[in-house]
C-alpha cells in the first residue's frame, strides 16, 4: 500500500470530506488487514483514531462494525472504540480478539450496563472478567452471562447468580443449562425453578461431581497450611525477606530472584501476597493456575520486570508440567497488562473481597 495511497486519502480531509475519508480508510484497512505491515497497521490506527473524534455516532458505529472481529486491529483503536458510547463500543466489546483480559477487566470495572452486556456476550470470557460483570451487572447482564456457555464462572459468581435467581424469573433456567453448574448451586436452585429447569437440575445432581481446579488448589492449600516445622521456618524466612524489602535493606527484584532460583514456588505465593496486600490463598490459586492472567496482574501491580516474570513463568511451567513454550505465551500476555489496569483490578478485588466477608447475604 500503500502508505502513499493512505496519505493521499488523508489529504482529502482538507476539502471537508472527512466522513468519506474515515469510511474509505476503514474499509481499506478491513479489506486487507492480513497483508499490511506493522508500520502500515500503526498508521491506519492513528489515522482512523484521529478521524473518529470528529464524526457522528452512526459513522463511528460503521467503523466499529468493520474492525471489530479483525485480529490485526491496532489495540489503541480497539480500546478507543470500546470506550465510546455503548452502541459504538458493543461490536468491539463483544467480538474483538485484540482486547486482553486486563483490558476487559478495566472496561468492565468502569463502564455502564450496556457495555457490560456487550462484554457478557463474548465467545470466551475469563473468570476474572466474569466476576466483575456479575458484581456490577444488572438483571439483563446477569441473564446474559449465565446463558453464555463460554463465560467461565467462579464459585462466588455462581453463588451470586443463584441468589439473584430467587427474584429473577428465567435466570434459574439459564443456570440450569450450564454444564459447569456446581452441585451446591443446583441444589439451591431447585425450590424456585420451572419444571423444565428442575429436570435439568436433577440430571446435574444425579451425576457424580467432578473435582475442579479450585478444589485441587484448595486441597493443596490445606496441606500447605498444615503447621509443619519446615514450613514454619520457610514462612518466617519469606516474611523476614519482605520486611527487609519494606525497610530498604534489599530490593523486591533481589528477593524474587532468590526464591525463583531456589525453585520455591509456594514461598513465592507468600512473598507476593505480603507485598501486594492480598490473601495468600488468592495468590497461591492464581500462581498454580495454567491461565496466567491472575498472576500477571499481581506481578504487574508490583512492577516486576519482564526478565524476572520470564524466570517465574519458566518455573511455573516446570511445576505445573507445562511445555516450556507456554512461558512465551505468558510473556506476551504480560506485555499487554498495564500497571494502571493491574492496580485497578486488584484494588477492585480487595474491595470486593472485603465486602463479601462483611455482608455476603445482603448482595
Amino acid at each position: 500500500m500503500p502508505e502513499s495511497s493512505l496519505v493521499e486519502l488523508v489529504r482529502q480531509t482538507a476539502s471537508g470530506n472527512r466522513r468519506d475519508v474515515l469510511l474509505a480508510v476503514a474499509r481499506l484497512f478491513a479489506g486487507r488487514a492480513d497483508v499490511y505491515s506493522e508500520r502500515e497497521l500503526e498508521l491506519f490506527g492513528d489515522v482512523i483514531g484521529r478521524l473518529l473524534d470528529r464524526e457522528a455516532l452512526a459513522d463511528r458505529l460503521v467503523v466499529s462494525q468493520l474492525v471489530a472481529s479483525i485480529e490485526r486491529t491496532p489495540r489503541d483503536l480497539a480500546l478507543k472504540l470500546a470506550g465510546d458510547q455503548a452502541v459504538v463500543a458493543a461490536p468491539v466489546l463483544e467480538q474483538s480478539p485484540v482486547l486482553t483480559a486486563s483490558d476487559l477487566i478495566g472496561l468492565a470495572s468502569t463502564m455502564g450496563q450496556d457495555h457490560l452486556l456487550a462484554i457478557s456476550r463474548r465467545k470466551e470470557l475469563p473468570t476474572l472478567v466474569s466476576d466483575v460483570i456479575v458484581v456490577r451487572g444488572n438483571m439483563g447482564v446477569h441473564a446474559s452471562v449465565a446463558a453464555n456457555p463460554g463465560a467461565r464462572l467462579s464459585p462466588d459468581s455462581f453463588a451470586r447468580l443463584a441468589f439473584k435467581a430467587k427474584s429473577m424469573p428465567g435466570l434459574s433456567d439459564a443456570l440450569s443449562s450450564r454444564p459447569d453448574l456446581p452441585h451446591t448451586v443446583a441444589e439451591s436452585l431447585m425450590p424456585f425453578s420451572s419444571p423444565q429447569a428442575r429436570q435439568r437440575l436433577e440430571r446435574v445432581l444425579a451425576l457424580k461431581p467432578e473435582i475442579s481446579d479450585d478444589d485441587i488448589v484448595a486441597e493443596v492449600m490445606s496441606l500447605i497450611d498444615t503447621p509443619r516445622p519446615e514450613q514454619t521456618r520457610s514462612r518466617a524466612e519469606v516474611r523476614a525477606l519482605v520486611s527487609d524489602i519494606r525497610f530498604g535493606r534489599t530490593s523486591l527484584e533481589a528477593g524474587l530472584r532468590q526464591l525463583t532460583a531456589a525453585r520455591r514456588l509456594t514461598d513465592i505465593s507468600v512473598f507476593l501476597a505480603d507485598l501486594a496486600l492480598l490473601k495468600e490463598s488468592y495468590v497461591s490459586n492464581v500462581l498454580h493456575k495454567v491461565n496466567a492472567v491472575g498472576i500477571g496482574l499481581v506481578c504487574r501491580s508490583l512492577r516486576i520486570s519482564a526478565e524476572d516474570y520470564a524466570a517465574l513463568s519458566q518455573l511455573r511451567c516446570e511445576k505445573l508440567k507445562l511445555p516450556i513454550s507456554h512461558a512465551d505465551a505468558m510473556m506476551r500476555e504480560y506485555s499487554q497488562i498495564t500497571t494502571t489496569s493491574a492496580e485497578r483490578a486488584l484494588r477492585y478485588h480487595r474491595l470486593h473481597n472485603a465486602a463479601s466477608v462483611i455482608a455476603f447475604d445482603a448482595i
